[in-house]
């Protein structure tokens, strides 16, 4: 009778002196992203006039634009882009896109007419399909 004791502390003792997986260290949230990017802000539609504002490496910029318009921006990291358009007209359509990296990223088409069209995300979200 005594086997099955036995057996059993030496499974227990297996299992003390058994070293337990590994497990990988936690991310480091306090790291840097330095990557770079490229972002393009563009606004087309039948407007002619808009009052436009955007992120530019040196703060907002709000100004008034002929369509069509376009302008690039660099950006390190994850910002917060956005993109805000309204017509300074009574008629006419505004439309915007916002390219990252050289793809589309973010686009709006205003209805007919447009008044406000805007966009606004972490640059690490995904892109509109």
């Amino acid at each position: 009778m005594m086997m099955p004791v036995l057996a059993g502390v030496i499974v227990f003792a297996l299992s003390i002196i058994t070293p337990a997986p590994q497990v990988p260290p936690p991310p480091d949230l306090t790291a840097q992203d330095n990557t770079k990017h490229t972002v393009k802000f563009i606004l087309t539609g039948t407007a002619t006039n808009a009052d436009i504002t955007y992120p530019s490496g040196s703060g907002n910029v709000d100004t008034q634009v002929k369509l069509p318009w376009q302008t690039t921006e660099t950006f390190t990291g994850d910002p917060y882009i956005f993109f805000y358009a309204t017509n300074l007209g009574y008629s006419g359509t505004i439309s915007m896109e916002v390219d990252k990296d050289g793809a589309v990223w973010k686009k709006v088409n205003g209805p007919d007419p447009t008044n406000h069209v805007s966009i606004g995300e972490m640059l690490h979200q995904n892109a509109d399909n």
